[in-house]
């Protein structure tokens, strides 16, 4: 594992659409590195990392070549909010746990959808599916904290915690070991500024992923986030987590791009 993963506040790339599903894990890996990226986010499942020894030590070998670590991984299924999958999930995290441990991951990111948005996927009431989060979280928490994770949620509009205010209520109540993610463009949909939300988030903030308010590239034509707001909330609530970009990748040239913009404003703001 690279020696990027102890940095304060590393900056990593997520496999966002364009990218996961398009390139393989391992010329990702590639792409990220040779952009000047120290972390990369992995989705733990069938079609990115499965777990499988092979994939695993090829997973491996790669970080270590082109020196990226990966401090963050997703838990990569999306039935955690789905009454009935429990014995699914509880299947599934002991292959997050494998990859967690020979990666050396810190952080479990999970994406608690609202089943029903979107074709396809069970209408479930939004209280059952934040009660049948709490109920997976029950078991996902203790197992991931021994294996020396901290696990976090990502709030969205429309979805189980639509946004940080639903988060940080939702971790008082049911899951105080949990902490959030912070997306700005969820921000800019919730039509809030970042530098009071993340003053709010104080305490509760795992990680934050950098993307445009128009799901592209960050600090882009068109992006309209305050990024420098951004970052000055982060410092001064002392903030030591991953920052990741995550937009709709339509230029490869763009990785490049996005890793010198959040090293310059984390230089800036961060040390």
């Amino acid at each position: 594992m690279s020696s990027a993963a102890s940095n304060k506040c590393p900056i990593g790339f997520d496999p966002y659409a364009g990218t996961q599903g398009v390139f393989p894990v391992t010329q990702i890996i590639e792409m990220v590195g040779k952009a000047g990226y120290e972390a990369l986010n992995l989705y733990i499942n069938s079609g990115f990392v499965s777990g499988e020894d092979a994939q695993l030590l090829e997973v491996e070998k790669s970080l270590a070549q082109h020196k990226v670590a990966a401090p963050t991984i997703h838990f990569g299924i999306f039935t955690l909010t789905t009454p009935g999958k429990e014995s699914e999930n509880a299947a599934h995290l002991k292959t997050v746990l494998k990859v967690a441990k020979r990666l050396g991951s810190s952080y479990l990111g999970i994406w608690p959808n609202l089943p029903g948005v979107h074709p396809k996927t069970p209408v479930v009431a939004k209280e059952d599916a934040q009660k049948t989060l709490a109920g997976n979280l029950r078991e996902i928490v203790p197992a991931a904290t021994a294996a020396g994770l901290t696990v976090t949620l990502e709030f969205e509009k429309n979805h189980t915690l639509d946004n940080f205010r639903e988060g940080v209520a939702f971790l008082n109540e049911y899951a105080s070991k949990v902490k959030l993610t912070c997306d700005t463009y969820h921000l800019n949909n919730d039509k809030v500024q970042p530098y009071p939300s993340i003053l709010a988030m104080k305490g509760h903030l795992g990680d934050v992923h950098l993307s445009g308010s128009h799901r592209g590239e960050p600090g882009s034509d068109g992006d309209t986030i305050d990024y420098e707001g951004l970052f000055k909330g982060l410092a001064e609530i002392q903030f030591k987590g991953p920052l990741l970009s995550q937009y709709h990748l339509k230029d490869v040239e763009s990785i490049a791009r996005t890793s010198a913009f959040a090293r310059k404003l984390r230089e800036k703001y961060l040390g």
